[in-house]
């Protein structure tokens, strides 16, 4: 099994969330969309990935 971990700094982030309420500008007060996020608080040991 492969687990693949991406780093996204904040301001490709702030890029991307402005491109995209940028684009949903044009469905007014009925344009809505959700963010979502996991944080893990648990140590696993780099061996153990």
């Amino acid at each position: 099994m492969v687990f693949r971990c991406y780093y996204i700094t904040f301001v490709v982030i702030e890029q991307i969330l402005r491109i995209v309420a940028t684009s949903m500008d044009s469905l007014g007060p009925r344009g809505m969309f959700y963010l979502a996020a996991a944080v893990s608080d648990f140590y696993v040991p780099w061996m153990s990935m």
